[in-house]
């Protein structure tokens, strides 16, 4: 017996924006409940972009692989899937939401799709149309204004879209042998386009944190002007944002926060509904997060824990119940988590002790989670790669509690502590470059960075902006 897997995701969702872990005053009760009866993990992004980090959960693979840093980018087309791979061993594989993959008609593998294009045809069908901002101050207006969105809530994207989603749960059910001890299982990618901006949910949801200050505000004086300059020249493009702004954003964001939380709370009702939820593996996640104002910065796309690193829940049949667990994972580990959960790998894949090493032809350096949900194993301690190049090149590697970022570009370097600083106020790098971090670290430290150092010359690279070929 295979388990069915409801697999999904967040855009933009901050790792710490959950009620149970206290950092914010925001009700996410489904969630809460959802970590409670499962497992959560300190997971990051491999690059803290929508559709760089969509192309590499999808193929397994980074961004140095897939070649894909920017949200303009596609993926060979040669790459090996997780949909594909699940579906050629007997999965049903649907995606409803947020795809993000390019160009926009790619299927990635799956065996049916309702994707963001679908809703806004239907959208317009229904007579709804949303406005499209134009210039800094109609952004200024639109991402962070105060008034709410202007059409019915069950139109409001995240809604409609788990409501197909829903429907897409009933319809798999009702099609296929898919319950307790059934052989014929599906893999369900429900993708929520919220909190991600324009954060401008349709009332009574828009008022409803209006008293919430939703402070503080993680920042110094004088910080901005101690980081890197690729990250203060991405500041300077949203410098016209000031604290009044960032507070009343964050109502708003914690808002479609909450709107997220009740649209998972439907999905698992539909599950029961449906009398399947006690064979399916419910796994939750985002692709980054966003900063909110923290280090004086907005959006994504750096390295810092606000952007770079993301919610991961499982819950289902076989997996440990009320266990959290610090050692750091990557979203690029769901390739062969899902494999590991269909059971899908090879014998010569399993250590001596039966946990999965994916070792295989599949070529996948990401690493099943799954021995680690069901409790058998603890997560391998090894570094964690994150990678952007939106601003400029840069590349985040982290093993424990030490993190390390470099910019190729203007030779600038970043090590936060995050046992002794985990708010990352200091950055620890010295003049004595590697000599701080433990030998093991620097000399994969040292490696990485003569990788990055070669990117220059490579052709997706232009004028400090990602190009590729790739189609």
């Amino acid at each position: 017996m295979k388990p069915n897997i409801l697999f999904i995701t967040a855009d933009q969702f901050r790792w710490d924006a959950l009620g149970h872990l206290d950092r914010f005053s925001v009700e996410t009760p489904h969630l809460d409940s959802l970590a409670h009866r499962g497992t959560s993990l300190r997971c990051y992004s491999p690059n803290p972009i929508c559709v760089p980090c969509r192309a590499s959960i999808v193929t397994g693979q980074p961004s140095c692989e897939t070649g894909v840093y920017y949200n303009d980018q596609g993926w060979p087309r040669d790459m090996l899937t997780f949909p594909s791979e699940m579906a050629a061993n007997g999965y049903f594989c649907s995606n409803v939401g947020k795809t993000h993959f390019m160009p926009k008609n790619r299927t990635a593998g799956f065996d049916r799709v309702f994707h963001e294009g679908d809703y806004q045809e239907a959208l317009s069908r229904a007579g709804h149309k949303k406005a499209k901002p134009v210039g800094e101050q109609a952004v200024k207006d639109w991402n962070y204004r105060t008034r709410p969105e202007d059409i019915p809530y069950e139109w409001y994207e995240p809604v409609y879209i788990t409501t197909r989603a829903t429907q897409e749960i009933q319809r798999l059910a009702e099609e296929r042998n898919c319950g307790e001890g059934g052989h014929e299982p599906f893999l369900l990618w429900t993708s929520l386009l919220q909190p991600h901006t324009p954060c401008i949910p349709p009332e009574p949801w828009f008022s409803r944190y209006s008293d919430v200050d939703f402070g503080p505000i993680l920042k110094q004086p004088g910080e901005l002007a101690r980081m890197p300059k690729p990250v203060r020249e991405f500041q300077e493009t949203l410098a016209f944002l000031d604290d009044e702004h960032v507070l009343q954003f964050r109502r708003q964001y914690m808002a479609s926060v909450s709107i997220v939380d009740e649209q998972v709370g439907r999905l698992l009702r539909a599950l029961e509904d449906a009398r399947i939820a006690e064979n399916t593996i419910i796994i939750f996640t985002a692709d980054h997060g966003d900063f909110l104002g923290d280090h004086h910065l907005q959006q994504k796309s750096f390295f810092y824990e606000a952007s770079a690193r993301v919610p991961f829940i499982a819950a289902g049949p076989g997996v440990q119940s009320g266990l959290s667990l610090d050692t750091p994972c990557s979203l690029i580990d769901l390739f062969p988590t899902f494999l590991d959960c269909a059971g899908l790998c090879y014998p010569e894949a399993l250590d001596s002790e039966g946990n999965s090493i994916y070792d295989d032809e599949r070529n996948l350096p990401g690493k099943s989670l799954w021995p680690a949900l069901c409790g058998r194993a603890g997560l391998p301690d090894r570094e964690i790669y994150s990678e952007t190049g939106i601003h400029g090149q840069a590349i985040m590697i982290l093993q424990g509690k030490n993190k390390y970022i470099y910019y190729p570009q203007t030779a600038e370097s970043e090590y936060f502590d995050l046992e002794s600083d985990p708010e990352e106020m200091k950055n620890h790098y010295r003049s004595d470059g590697l000599a701080a971090f433990p030998e093991s670290v620097a000399q994969c430290f040292r490696f990485r960075i003569q990788e990055m150092e070669k990117w220059k010359n490579r052709k997706y690279f232009y004028k400090g902006r990602v190009r590729s070929n790739f189609s």
